[in-house]
This record gives structure tokens, sequence and C-alpha cells, in this order.
């Protein structure tokens, strides 16, 4: 269930837009043939979200780290007006 989320996810991850089609292999399809229109900045948030969710519980551990990485990222989408 998780790989079928993640390759779900894949698209918006990479910035571009949802596929009509949702089946997995569609979606594989999808993202490699449109890996030329890749939006950067949205692959900067991703990363920079997956890296406080998976670093922030070593140095906080009481920290809800996921709800930290989304906020944070949002802010940063606002307050520099990053286009996604």
């Amino acid at each position: 269930i998780g790989a079928v989320i993640f390759v779900g996810q894949m698209p918006r991850a990479l910035g571009l837009a949802a596929p009509e089609n949702s089946a997995t292999i569609s979606v594989i399809q999808y993202v490699f043939t449109n890996i030329q229109n890749v939006n950067l900045a949205s692959v900067g948030l991703t990363l920079l979200t997956l890296a406080i969710i998976f670093g922030l519980p070593r140095i906080l551990p009481k920290v809800p780290a996921i709800l930290i990485g989304v906020l944070t990222t949002s802010i940063l989408v606002f307050v520099l007006q990053i286009p996604t």
C-alpha cells in the first residue's frame, strides 16, 4: 500500500499536473514521459520536507516532525511566493 501511495504522489512531488489515469503503471509512465517538465522548486520543497520529517526526530524526538515539516515548507512557499 505504501508503494502505491508513493507512486501516486510522485507527480505532485515533482511539480507535475495530476495524470488522468491513476493506475500505478500509468502514473510511472506519465512521470517518465513528462520528466522534462519537472518543477525544481517542488522537488526542493519535497526534499526539505523529507529531511525535516526524518531528521527532526533525531534532534527533538518529542516534536511532531511531520507537522513541522509541512508547516515549514508551507510557510516558505507563502512568504517567498514560490511558484509550485
